[in-house]
């Protein structure tokens, strides 16, 4: 029973350590799949805003 512990609480610190990678991965996705097309056209839109109120 205490190795069964030992090893839950094992996979409780790795999950820990690798909440950053998580978001990093998750990131990288939505870049890959066009992510960086809706960066790209929201900066756009804010830049044509402040242009046109300017």
């Amino acid at each position: 029973m205490e190795t069964v512990i030992k090893e839950k609480e094992g996979t409780d610190i790795k999950e820990e350590k690798s909440g950053k990678r998580k978001w990093l991965s998750r990131f990288a996705n939505f870049l890959m799949y066009g992510g960086w097309l809706l960066i790209v056209l929201v900066i756009l839109g804010i830049v044509i805003l402040i242009s046109y109120l300017g």
